[in-house]
């Protein structure tokens, strides 16, 4: 006969098992709740005053402000409540709020001493048209929100911004930290574009972030440029998807590291030449770099789409200079706004600066007419003469009836004109410029003469 093994449980076993379950349950419950309790407790918060931080114009710094918020309760209403109390800036004082007021909050989360505050894209505001600005308005976000309890870093987030910028200047891809020195300020510099239209470069003034590591300025540089410009004529060629993912100066020569999607450029080999010298000509506008070598994923790269050969370091103008030309700036204009358009000119003796100026003074041909390019120097100017001084500096002495200039941008522009034109092709640095032989405070619209300019002191 088959053996069998019976196993009779009484019923004081059963009891016993079921109050171990009922323990254990038990247990779980009270876990579950004392965490329950412990969260809401963290996302409660009672706050009688706080630090807001406004914006000083006229000191360009953030001065915080002690606040009455009378408050006690659900943490992402005291969040939304100071982001609400920040967009009005404080009655009788030259302090300002860069955030809009009708700014909304989408979402706010604490981790840890992380708060993840999600925005609706109206927070960032038409106003914000520069490093210092942009810098203020998130700096009085996050200096703000980090006088709350438990929050040491604020990761800002903007729906449906995929820039990985507040607005132009900003990184918010990683948590910031609380400033506690001055706001991050900017420099104005060419910026390179092209025109598809009409095939020429454009210069648009754009300002990138100012520091004394050089390398933080030209990630800057690369980043407008990956941005790209702001009117839809214009393009910079950077492929779509393409990131940068590190950058290094090293005696006067950039090596900036690109993501693979930088090789997507499917435009022949004149495409991939405007595309170097576009982001050639941007970086070596910065005063310490003269070269610029390209890497794709870490490694170096010899060509990028594979029709130019990039064996060494890139200088300015790479396959387009001949040894006999000039560059001239002149003046396109879009929306009312000037960019400088850099075109070629024959000269009889390189370097002769003279030369190089007449040229600029005799205005644009009928054919860059079509091209609607324009000038800024009165039809009347001439060029009396030129001196070399000391520390690489030209002294430019013209002649012109100075009541001619119709405005303070033609009087911006006259300027920019020439010391663009003067340093591009010589190695003087900077330009200083008499007028009827004469060193001007001013001219008519307040523009500042009186000092010598180089190409990023505007």
């Amino acid at each position: 006969m088959p053996k069998y093994d019976y196993v009779f449980t009484t019923e004081r076993e059963r009891t016993r098992k079921r109050r171990s379950n009922f323990i254990i349950i038990f247990l779980l419950l009270f876990l579950s709740f004392t965490i329950f309790l412990f969260l809401s407790h963290r996302q409660d918060i009672t706050l009688s005053s706080i630090k807001l931080y406004f914006y000083d114009p006229k000191k360009l710094e953030l001065i915080p402000i002690d606040t009455n918020i009378d408050f006690s309760g659900d943490f992402e209403k005291v969040v939304k409540m100071v982001i609400e109390k920040l967009s009005y800036a404080p009655e009788n004082s030259n302090l300002r709020s860069l955030i809009p007021a009708y700014t909304r909050v989408k979402s706010v989360n604490l981790s840890q001493d992380l708060l993840t505050i999600t925005f609706f894209p109206e927070v960032v505001s038409s106003e914000i048209d520069s490093v210092v600005k942009e810098g203020a308005t998130v700096y009085s976000i996050v200096n703000s929100l980090t006088e709350l309890p438990d929050v040491r870093r604020v990761k800002i987030q903007i729906e449906g911004n995929n820039s990985g910028f507040f607005n132009r200047y900003i990184d918010i891809t990683k948590p910031i930290n609380k400033l506690n020195g001055q706001l991050p300020k900017g420099k104005k510099i060419l910026i390179y574009f092209l025109n598809p239209t009409y095939q020429f470069y454009v210069g648009e003034i754009r300002e990138v972030i100012d520091s004394p590591d050089s390398s933080l300025q030209a990630e800057s540089v690369i980043n407008q440029l990956i941005i790209g410009s702001e009117f839809k004529e214009l393009t910079s060629l950077i492929p779509q998807g393409t990131k940068l993912l590190s950058v290094k100066v090293e005696n006067k020569i950039v090596y900036v590291n690109f993501s693979r999607e930088i090789r997507r450029i499917s435009l022949g080999a004149e495409g991939e030449l405007d595309l170097v010298n576009l982001l050639t000509l941007s970086l070596t506008e910065l005063p310490n770099i003269d070269r610029v070598r390209f890497l794709v994923e870490g490694e170096e790269t010899y060509s990028i789409g594979g029709h130019l050969s990039l064996n060494e370091p890139i200088k300015r103008w790479y396959g387009l200079k001949n040894d006999n030309d000039c560059i001239i700036y002149f003046i396109n204009k879009l929306e009312q706004k000037s960019l400088f358009v850099p075109t070629f000119r024959k000269v009889s003796k390189i370097n002769d600066v003279n030369e190089v100026l007449n040229l600029l003074f005799n205005g644009v041909t009928p054919l860059e007419k079509d091209l609607e390019l324009t000038t800024d120097i009165p039809l009347e100017a001439k060029l009396l003469n030129t001196q070399a001084k000391e520390n690489n500096e030209l002294l430019v002495n013209v002649s012109v009836e100075i009541n001619k200039f119709l405005n303070a941008l033609q009087e911006e522009n006259f300027i920019r004109q020439i010391v663009l034109t003067v340093t591009e092709n010589s190695s003087f640095k900077s330009v200083t410029i008499y007028f009827n032989g004469r060193n001007l405070e001013s001219l008519p619209f307040g523009t500042d003469v009186s000092k010598s300019f180089t190409r990023n002191s505007f």
